[in-house]
Parts: structure tokens; sequence; C-alpha cells
């Protein structure tokens, strides 16, 4: 069942129920923006949709810093928090594919293993179990390492970001290559991403939102990273991610720059089950139908959250950044508009990352 608040906004949303309400479901979320923004009290929202492959629809709305009343634009950059993770393993897809690491070759193979845990199950960790969050690794470590195992790899789900960070020091180890730049050769140059980092550039200091927490205050220092994390370190636009996407998932033999066939497929293949119809793959979770599958991921890091779903089939997706903490439920209102099986898919998110407890929107 959908939470209050967001049940509220959709019950006004015109969702078929308001005969007024535009036909055509960007009109849709463009009208319901400003209710949206009032309801959440999020200071702004940059949106891109995709519609048959490409970027049909880019807008920003609100403000990107409301001390200095800064406007948000679609240039306004946002830390993209766990929607680093698939932008990572489009990259180690693209290194398996030239041969320099295996998708099933266990990571000990790469780097001495106590530097990721001491247990001897920790042996048996490939990047399949990595990407697919089957590790066993603890989602962070606080810097601790050796790490404990949580489980045994590969026996189930279990979302780990550290994980993610011990894979890009086999990346780097095997490519003799940083992390940034192999976003650069592989990513950003090829597919045009300009407004795209791993790291932090002086140019984000005039382009940067910044984050507000649950109660409307500024975070209390910006993310400035230095060093690229494959977990979360991913600074950039909404509609930078969206060509991201498209590319991702294009299917151009002729160009070395997408992934092949075959890498692409596995990607969006079901490695674990979830519940129901939900899954993970490689770096994206899943959402399958027999209309479509879904691959999705949401991010949350320091007053920013962000939602960005594709469905292959149609070609019709949305990418949603957002500067405040309420803007989960906010994504969940706009994406529902836009693709369907959502509400399954965002009350999973409440259930399993905030155990039922996400803050519901602020009283009118």
């Amino acid at each position: 069942m959908l939470e209050g608040a967001v049940a509220g906004i959709v019950a006004a949303s015109g969702n078929g129920e308001n005969p007024f309400a535009p036909k055509d479901p960007v009109l849709r979320v463009d009208t319901l923006m400003p209710k949206l923004r009032a309801q959440s009290r999020v200071p702004g929202v940059s949106i891109a949709v995709i519609k048959d492959h490409a970027v049909a629809f880019e807008k920003a709305y609100g403000l990107a810093n409301v001390e200095s009343n800064k406007p948000m634009t679609p240039a306004t950059i946002f830390q993209a928090a766990s929607l680093t993770k698939p932008v990572f393993a489009f990259v180690v897809m693209k290194l398996i594919e030239s041969g320099q690491i295996g998708l099933d070759t266990p990571l000990i193979e790469y780097i001495a293993h106590a530097r990721i845990s001491r247990d001897p199950r920790a042996h048996t960790i490939t990047p399949r179990m990595v990407l697919a969050h089957m590790s066993g690794l603890p989602n962070w470590a606080s810097g601790k390492r050796p790490m404990r195992m949580d489980f045994s790899p590969g026996a189930h789900f279990g979302y780990s970001g550290e994980a993610f960070n011990v894979l890009q020091e086999v990346i780097e180890n095997q490519s003799g290559r940083m992390l940034n730049a192999l976003l650069a050769e592989m990513i950003v140059q090829p597919f045009g991403l300009k407004e795209s980092a791993f790291l932090w550039m002086d140019a984000f200091e005039s382009t940067a939102a910044i984050g507000y927490e649950w109660d409307g205050s500024p975070v209390a220092s910006r993310s400035k990273p230095t060093e690229a994390m494959a977990a979360s370190s991913l600074h950039t636009t909404a509609r930078d991610y969206a060509k991201f996407m498209i590319a991702s998932i294009v299917d151009a033999p002729q160009d070395p720059a997408h992934l092949d066939y075959a890498s692409a497929r596995m990607m969006l293949s079901p490695q674990v089950k979830l519940s129901g119809p939900l899954a993970w793959g490689l770096g994206w979770a899943l959402h399958l139908a027999d209309d479509g599958d879904i691959h999705w991921h949401f991010g949350d890091s320091r007053g920013f959250m962000s939602y960005a779903a594709l469905q292959r089939s149609t070609g019709n997706g949305v990418v949603i950044f957002t500067n405040g903490r309420h803007g989960l439920r906010l994504c969940h209102a706009i994406a529902r508009e836009l693709l369907p099986n959502q509400d399954t898919t965002f009350q999973w998110i409440y259930d399993v990352f905030y155990e039922g407890e996400l803050k519901q929107w602020p009283s009118p």
C-alpha cells in the first residue's frame, strides 16, 4: 500500500481521476511539479525524460541554492550517490570484454584477500557477486580493513558499497588506470557526457546544487571527492545521466564504445531474486514484467535523493535528481506518472533500505 504522503499526491495528480489533467504524461509531470515541490518542500528538482531511446524532455524546477536564491537549471550538478554504481558496472563490463578481468574470477587472484577479509569465504568473491550485491561484504565498514563477512558469497542479496570499492581496486590494478581516467575514456568522451566526473571539478563550484536536510537546513559540508569511489562519488546532471542510460543499452556492434550485445543483455539479466517481480542484475536493479522489464537505481547522500529507470523494450525512462531529503517520495510520484509498476519498486526501497520508516513529507 502506498504511504499517506505519496498517496495524497497521487490522488490529486489526475492519474485518470481528474478529467482536466493533461493526457501526455510529461505534461502531467510538468503540471504536477509545483504541487509536489510544495508538498515535499524539496528546494529543487532536475528531470530528464527518455522517450524512444532519446532524451525528449529536460527541465529544472526550484532552487539549487536557497541561501543565494540560485535557480536550478538542467546544467546543475548533483551528487549522484549510488547512481554511481551502474556507471562503474559499465566500466567493469568493458574491461571484462577486453579480457583484463574475468566476471567469475575470484578477486583474490587480483588483490590480496587480507585487504578484503581474513574470512576464508572471501576467497570466492567474484566481480559478478559484487555487481549483483551477493559478495557477503558489509555495506560500509567505517574504513576498517580487513572487513567482516555478513554471509557466504553468492548465498543471497546483501547491498554492499564496500564491495564496489574493493572491485575498484581490482580494475585499477589490472588496467593500470585510475577510475576517473577510465570513466573519461570509456563513457565521458565517447558518449559526450561533458557534465560528469568521479572527482570534484573546479567548474562545479559555480554549477553544483547544495543539499538540504529533513528540516530544510543546508548540509553541514559539501562533498568534494579528491579520489574516485566506485560506490558513490559521481557528480553529474540529469541529462548527462540519461544519455549514459541510453548509450549503455544501445546495440551498436560496429561501435566499440558500446557494450556488445551479450554484455548489455547480461547486465540487465537477473542474477539474484529479491521479492515478487524484483531482482538485481549487474549494477542495475530490475523489475521483471511481461510487458517489458525496467532497470532502475536510486541514490541517497547528504541531502541529495535521486532515481533513474528505463524500460529497454520501449526506450522510455526518467532520471530525477533532487537536493532535499524528502526527494525520494517526490521521485516516486514523478516516476509513477511515466513508467509502469513503480509502486512495487518504491515500496521495496522503503521496506528494505529504510525498514519502512522513511520520514513522511512535512505537514502543510
